[in-house]
């Protein structure tokens, strides 16, 4: 990710209202995409069968998963079992900001 998309997800980070950091990060994304960036962020729920908080996060996020700045990952799945453990993940439903190489992108501590 860009130095200049890193500093743009901090600046998400920082705000205190949930769904305005959401948005943002939500637009971070599509940026990237839009400018074709070699390493670009994704916002990833990592979700499982049988979990109702899990199926009311894909229903909230419905819109943003069907245009693809949203993907949805089964925990249980080889992909989402290495994003969890890799990334010490514990619960579902869990929204994280991943690198291309399925990493979270953590808020700085100052």
């Amino acid at each position: 990710m860009t130095e200049a998309r890193q500093s743009q997800a901090q600046r998400c980070y920082g705000i205190a209202d949930d769904t305005a950091a959401l948005d943002c990060l939500k637009e971070l994304v599509r940026e990237s995409r839009r400018h074709g960036e070699t390493c670009q962020p994704k916002l990833v729920i990592l979700t499982q069968k049988g979990c109702p908080s899990c199926t009311q996060a894909e229903e909230k996020h419905r819109a943003d998963i069907e245009s693809g700045v949203v993907e949805v990952v089964d925990v249980h799945s080889p992909e989402g079992a290495r994003i969890a453990k890799t990334n010490a993940i514990e619960f579902t439903p869990s929204i994280l900001l991943l690198d291309c190489q399925n990493r979270l992108i953590e808020p700085e501590t100052v």
